[in-house]
Parts: C-alpha cells; sequence; structure tokens
C-alpha cells in the first residue's frame, strides 16, 4: 500500500519486512524489469512491506538516477502486491537526498529512512538535526498537505 498512514505503517513495522537485493543484469547495468518478480515474490511470503536502496549497501554504489529508476520500478510493482514500500535516500549530498526524497513522496512510498553523512561527518549535533531535518521536511509538507485534502489512508 503507497502511502500509508503513519498509523498503518506503523502496524506494518510490526511484522516482517523484505530488504529485497537490487537486481543487476551480467554487464552491471540496472535490472529494474525484475522489480515485479521480486515484489510478487515477496509478497508470496507474506510480507508487505519492502525496504529498498539501502539495506545491502547499495546506497553507496548506485547513483542517484540508479535509485530514482528503482523507487519508480518498485511504485508500480508494490500496489498490485498490497506491499508498502521504504525507501533510502540517504546520501553525502543533501541536495541529493532532498531529491531523492521529494521522488519518494511524490510516487507516494509509505515511508522514507536515511544515514547521516559518512565521509564529512556532521561538526555538531545541532548540525546533524540540521541536516536531518531538510530531508524530514519534503515528506512533512507532503504529508500534512494530502492528510489535510484526505488523499491518505
Amino acid at each position: 500500500m503507497q502511502g500509508c498512514s503513519p498509523r498503518a505503517l506503523q502496524r506494518r513495522l510490526a511484522g516482517a519486512i523484505a530488504f529485497p537485493i537490487t537486481p543487476f543484469h551480467a554487464d552491471g547495468s540496472l535490472a529494474p524489469e525484475v522489480v515485479p518478480t521480486q515484489a510478487a515474490f515477496v509478497a508470496a511470503q507474506g510480507i508487505d512491506t519492502v525496504f529498498i536502496t539501502g539495506t545491502t549497501g547499495e546506497c553507496h554504489s548506485l547513483t542517484c538516477g540508479e535509485k530514482l529508476t528503482l523507487y519508480d520500478a518498485w511504485a508500480a510493482a508494490a500496489p498490485a502486491h498490497g506491499l508498502a514500500v521504504i525507501a533510502h535516500v540517504g546520501s553525502n549530498s543533501i541536495k541529493e537526498a532532498t531529491q531523492l526524497a521529494r521522488r519518494a513522496q511524490d510516487l507516494r512510498l509509505g515511508a522514507i529512512s536515511t544515514l547521516a553523512p559518512s565521509y564529512f561527518k556532521p561538526a555538531s549535533l545541532d548540525a546533524l538535526i540540521a541536516w536531518c531535518a531538510a530531508i524530514a521536511v519534503v515528506g512533512y509538507f507532503w504529508a500534512q498537505k494530502n492528510y489535510n485534502k484526505g488523499t491518505v489512508a
């Protein structure tokens, strides 16, 4: 279920979450056409939430464009299988992280997750909070707009 409410997502997070491996062709190029097969397999196992682009280390090796392609593929495949999608949006670039968060919200994915920058680490707790807030605010304003319209269950 895309764009599920925070309360509905919280119930889903109490169960098992799949962390699908990013599919690639033999030549190393992304294979987004495999995502519908992955979604069907995950759902057949009784799992209703997937966490993409971050949990198996690919967040550090995928390009921004590849992450966006995977967001699109999972957004297209997930509804047919009743899956909620959590997208990792972390990056060492705040511009890229907010771009990823914005796409995840535009696609009405269930949630986003991030890591703090790992190369140039925030100098203080306040800097870390500001960095995370810049990403979170994308989702906050999206949720406020859509919950107020009643378009998100």
